[in-house]
């Protein structure tokens, strides 16, 4: 035992004298290590990289260069105010803006001698009036304001140059790109780190020390040569006021050029100069000249008689364009690349705090306002993106609108109280239209379950309707049917004033040319009240059997049916369908329906209630004038339809039971009708017409008959056949391969074109055709056919391999709004450029781009 507590004993001294030794050198390591650092002080930034790993030498040189940069362009904005500013001082202005104040207008004398003020102002009224001096003055003052604004703005661009050499800000965007570094390689070793990021301040402070004096250096040189130059042109000038004129000799050299082109020259048939050369053949064949056209003019639908008005060829072809072209903006600068930011760093910040796939989220609420708290690797991401989107440049692009577009669109305005453009229903384009015709349809439709209201009338039925809506939400929020995001939701739009507006699709499809009423309500105050119910009674649709949502659903209904003997396709068509429901019979239907579909809950009696509502408080507008739609149902609210389906789904059943074993199939597009009957067609119409006298039918088709986007028809062997139908009146006017739009766009029109023709046709010769009508529509538009080929060829491929779906991952996108000069893949490359630092902070995210896209071509004053 003595033995042991020796040994004990023993091992504790030399665990004493171990620890001693490890903190002695552990002292002299620190101190030598502070030595070394405090030695690098007085080294050089290339020095400084001694012993780091060359692939993070190149983050360092990276920084480098670009902080070069940054002090290049902070000392010539310098250099720049310090101009201005001199000439400020000396009371001079710039060239460019002396030459402005110094323009001269060319007044006739006679007015410059009997020229008087045409401003109100008394004191300029004199005797010695002098039209020209006044010009002068005003031109002088305009320049020097011109001048001011400039000075002020490159002083704040002087100051923000400052603050980006300054040490902290070139300290912080190095370390962001080690974070960066750091991330991308996986490196976790957090005292390498530490000693890195200390090696980085070292660098910056290094940089400046031995960057900062040479410019400064430079710069007091160029000021002192500047100096010298000014004494020497001084000098130069004062030599040649003592010079004679003759001594003078002032050579001039002219050259010739030849204006014949060795190949042809290609101008657009829609240019200037093709309208000033296409009548003379014999210019164009002297200097071989081609006129071409950019998009084939396929005619457009022109409803203005000729003896009323003669609507230019000019005209016609701008039209053609339709309203889905966007015209180009103009340049992009940087300030718009980075208007998205703002908005995707709370994306980031959101899918930080809340991982995983985002759930369906109710439309009926609010916009939320709660920031989400921030985070240092989004913040470090943001900001180096954001110096990164600093560097964008414009790609350079032409404008997409010619000069027969801009003598077009003086046209239409110079007689835009004479025509119109309007829409056409079924998509089938725009139409130019007399504007009295557009009144006289717009009376028409209104006659139909609309009454005049005044002012007055409107202020006291929408004062009694917000009255009675807030009490109803109120009470069923009480009563635990509504949630309180729910109320905030259907009250949000109480203060507003506005009513909808009544507009009128052409039915350029129907003899004579009719018109569909439109009521655009989407911005009133019972909207939200719409968007509820479109939640609400959206999931009933699927109950309903007889009701087809799609061709793709008719399509899967119509593959395995085979037809009966002695029957065939009869189509039926509602006349008028919105503005002829009776609304007492609607509610009388629907009401019962609802309160059934939620188990006769509170529930149910709300959303009746909601539409007693929506529909009541209806009232539009047009020039001026207001209107209350008391019968029908309005077809701008967004319930509409699913509110006709719900009401027409009972009438199926009625057509069920009446026509018996006479009907094998009954399908409804909401006022189109798809049946399979063998009995006598009129029999069918007085059936149709016998389940409630406000409906009206006339019969569409008969044995081969159109319906929604097919043509069906009965094989031998009593199979349904179907192919694509294309309505005669349609002109197909996508929107042009020159539009303003994202290549994402055309890539999903043409692909979109070339499934529907393979969906839509049961045979293969059948989509033979419907693919090259397709293909000469994209050509008269202006797509590249061989382009076409290769995206439907990319598309096969993929469709081939077959890939198991991936799981959902959360997107973030940062929305810019879309430029020809913008090019989308070098966004993508500044997105994806720091993704590994973004991951350290939001694991599972994907991050992409969002476009958004100007004002279609026909959003102005010209139109309905």
């Amino acid at each position: 035992m003595l033995l042991l507590e020796q040994n004990q004993l023993l091992m504790k001294q030399v665990a004493l004298l171990q620890s001693q030794v490890q903190s002695s050198q552990a002292r002299s390591e620190a101190m030598s290590v502070q030595e070394v650092a405090q030695s690098k002080l007085f080294q050089s930034h290339t020095q400084l990289l001694e012993g780091v790993d060359p692939a993070l030498q190149k983050v360092f040189l990276d920084f480098e260069k670009e902080a070069k940069h940054v002090f290049e362009a902070w000392e010539t904005q310098k250099k720049l105010f310090e101009k201005y500013s001199k000439l400020n001082e000396e009371g001079r202005l710039h060239n460019h803006l002396q030459a402005e104040a110094d323009y001269k207008w060319q007044w006739t004398k006679l007015y410059l001698a009997k020229a008087q003020p045409v401003s109100d102002d008394q004191d300029m009224v004199e005797d010695g009036y002098n039209v020209a001096e006044d010009w002068a003055r005003m031109r002088r003052r305009h320049a020097e304001e011109c001048f001011e604004f400039i000075c002020k703005h490159q002083k704040q661009c002087v100051a923000l140059y400052e603050q980006e050499v300054s040490l902290p800000v070139l300290q912080q965007k190095l370390t962001d790109r080690l974070d960066a570094w750091f991330a991308e390689q996986a490196f976790d070793d957090l005292e390498v780190q530490r000693v890195l990021k200390q090696r980085a301040c070292q660098f910056v402070q290094s940089f400046v020390r031995a960057t900062r004096p040479k410019i400064q250096t430079r710069m007091a040189k160029d000021k002192e040569q500047q100096q010298k130059r000014e004494q020497v042109l001084l000098e130069a000038k004062s030599k040649w006021e003592e010079m004679d004129v003759k001594d003078v000799l002032s050579p001039a050299l002219f050259e010739l050029l030849d204006a014949k082109q060795k190949r042809s020259c290609k101008i657009k048939e829609d240019s200037a100069l093709a309208f000033l050369v296409k009548d003379n053949e014999e210019l164009c064949r002297r200097h071989n000249v081609k006129i071409v056209s950019e998009a084939a003019y396929k005619g457009v639908h022109n409803l203005v008689p000729s003896d009323v008005l003669c609507v230019p060829k000019f005209v016609l072809l701008h039209v053609a364009r339709s309203g889905k072209f966007i015209p180009t903006r103009k340049a992009t600068n940087v300030k718009d690349i980075l208007s998205g930011l703002d908005a995707l760093k709370r994306q980031l910040l959101l899918c930080r705090v809340f991982q995983g796939n985002a759930a369906c989220v109710s439309k009926c609420r609010l916009k939320s306002t709660w920031q989400p708290p921030g985070s240092a690797g989004v913040d470090a991401f943001v900001r180096l993106l954001s110096h990164e989107l600093t560097q964008f440049e414009p790609k350079t692009f032409k404008s997409n609108q010619s000069w027969f577009d801009r003598k077009a669109k003086a046209w239409l305005r110079q007689h835009a109280d004479l025509v119109a453009v309007v829409d056409c229903d079924k998509g089938l384009g725009d139409c130019l239209v007399l504007r009295s015709w557009l009144v006289e349809q717009v009376q028409l439709q209104l006659a139909q379950g609309y009454v005049q209201l005044s002012p007055v009338e409107l202020q006291k039925k929408v004062a009694e309707l917000k009255f009675g809506a807030d009490a109803m939400v109120q009470f069923f929020f009480s009563s635990g049917v509504l949630s309180l995001a729910e109320r905030d939701f259907l009250l949000s739009k109480f203060q507003v004033s506005a009513v909808g507006i009544f507009r009128i699709l052409v039915k350029v499809h129907k003899q004579p040319v009719s018109s569909r009423p439109i009521c655009n309500v989407r911005n009133s105050w019972y909207g939200p009240f719409s968007t509820f119910l479109v939640e609400r009674l959206g999931p009933l649709m699927p109950q309903l059997d007889s009701v087809i949502v799609s061709s793709d659903q008719l399509l899967q209904q119509l593959k395995p049916l085979r037809c009966d003997a002695a029957m065939r396709f009869v189509t039926l068509d509602i006349v008028n369908l919105y503005p002829s429901v009776d609304r007492k019979h609607l509610m009388s239907i629907v009401g019962p329906f609802v309160r059934q579909s939620f188990n006769h809950s509170a529930l149910g009696d709300f959303i009746v209630k909601a539409l007693e509502l929506v529909l009541e408080a209806c009232v539009v507008s047009f020039q001026g004038l207001l209107f209350e739609a008391q019968d029908g149902i309005p077809t701008g609210l967004s319930v509409a339809g699913i509110l006709a389906n719900i009401y027409l789904w009972h009438f199926d059943r009625y057509m069920s039971r009446m026509c018996g074993c006479d009907l094998q199939i009954l399908r409804r597009y909401i006022d189109d009708l798809l049946l399979l009957w063998a009995g006598d067609v009129q029999s069918l119409v007085e059936k149709a017409e016998g389940w409630h006298p406000s409906l009206k039918f006339q019969v569409s088709g008969e044995m081969e008959v159109p319906f929604l986007d097919f043509h069906l028809s009965i094989l031998p062997n009593r199979r349904v056949h179907w192919k694509l139908f294309e309505k005669p009146q349609n002109l197909y006017l996508y929107a042009p391969a020159f539009s303003n739009h994202p290549a994402s766009t055309f890539a999903s029109l043409q692909l979109g074109g070339a499934i529907r023709c393979e969906r839509r046709n049961r045979l293969f010769s059948d989509y033979a055709a419907s693919i090259r009508s397709f293909r000469r529509r994209l050509k008269d538009r202006g797509f590249d056919l061989a382009g076409f080929d290769r995206l439907l060829a990319r598309y096969r491929a993929k469709r081939m391999r077959r890939h198991a779906a991936p799981g959902l991952v959360r997107k973030a996108f940062l929305k810019l709004p879309y430029n020809k000069d913008i090019s989308a893949s070098w966004v993508s490359q500044k997105l994806r450029q720091f993704e590994p630092l973004l991951r350290q902070s939001v694991p599972a995210l994907k991050l992409t781009t969002s476009w958004s896209v100007g004002r279609s071509l026909f959003q102005s004053r010209y139109k309905q």
